[in-house]
């Protein structure tokens, strides 16, 4: 992952994960997320939404995150699954 942020393919399949897990459409996801809406992402959160808010808000702690060796492995994970 570069600077820049995910791959097309990534956020492809980033989105489809993400969508069914939510039980949602991954165009309107993608829509409701680039409008900066999280409702969704937030109410499947769970108990600690406001720290994930949080997070979310901090655009180099999310990097920190997608970073890490346990996204990473998600990561792949997903774009095996998704092939």
């Amino acid at each position: 992952m570069g600077e820049k942020g995910f791959r097309p393919e990534q956020l492809r399949v980033l989105m489809q994960a993400a969508s069914a897990r939510l039980g949602k459409d991954p165009n309107q996801l993608r829509q409701e997320l680039e409008s900066g809406s999280w409702d969704s992402v937030l109410a499947a959160a769970g108990t600690n939404r406001e720290g994930l808010q949080q997070l979310l808000q901090d655009r180099s702690k999310v990097e920190s995150v997608l970073r890490s060796p346990q996204a990473q492995a998600l990561l792949r994970e997903l774009m095996a699954k998704g092939r």
